[in-house]
């Protein structure tokens, strides 16, 4: 199990760090700012600015997340508190949006029209192209579609999926904290054979590739 854990955790040094850093949560269980604390420093090795920063939050989350008592208020604010100021601006900005839309499709117009900008990172977009989304981007959005839905994991995966510009990240960060709160049995089945069916499948192809 350790062993398993390191090799997640290494994996926060070759892609993003955001989609990565589950795995130091979980090794900080219950223990958010030591989670934020181990997560700084190993996301540091190759990411800096907001992407170091937020990767830094979620873990905290996550840790935060497997507290018994943890609710979707208690998480959200752990991130909140466990964060830079950028970082932490940009949540409460993001929340104010929240507590004024019906659901998440609502917030997500809000967003739009409100927080993101169109410029980042170059001058050459226009409202039809956007490129991936900025990390700084991603705590917020999370934060709004975990209390939208109320901490239900099978919902804040769709939504987020569902959230365009950078939707695989925030499906997995989302569904993660959910995850975290509620516990696997709370996965839709359906979900969990088919991932469980497609790692069979990759195994074996992985074998015969090996074998040939």
């Amino acid at each position: 199990m350790a062993k398993d854990l390191l090799d997640a955790v290494c994996a926060c040094l070759i892609g993003g760090a955001s989609m990565a850093i589950a795995p130091v949560g979980i090794m900080d269980a219950g223990d958010p700012h030591q989670a934020y604390k181990d997560a700084f420093a190993i996301v540091s090795l190759n990411q800096d600015g907001e992407d170091w920063d937020d990767a830094a939050t979620l873990a905290a989350g996550i840790a935060a997340a497997f507290l018994p008592e943890a609710t979707v208020e208690s998480v959200n604010e752990t991130m909140r508190e466990h964060s830079t100021y950028l970082i932490k601006r940009a949540i409460e900005l993001s929340m104010e949006l929240v507590h004024a839309s019906r659901d998440v499709d609502h917030f997500a117009e809000k967003l739009y029209a409100k927080m993101l900008d169109r410029t980042w990172p170059s001058r050459t977009w226009t409202p039809d192209h956007f490129f991936s989304g900025s990390s700084l981007e991603i705590v917020p959005i999370v934060t709004g579609i975990l209390h939208l839905c109320k901490g239900d994991v099978n919902r804040c995966i769709i939504e987020g999926a569902s959230f365009s510009r950078d939707c695989d990240t925030i499906a997995n960060i989302a569904g993660e904290l959910a995850g975290a709160m509620q516990g696997a049995a709370a996965i839709r089945q359906e979900w969990i054979d088919q991932c469980e069916k497609d790692r069979t499948n990759e195994r074996a192809r992985l074998l015969d590739r090996l074998l040939c």
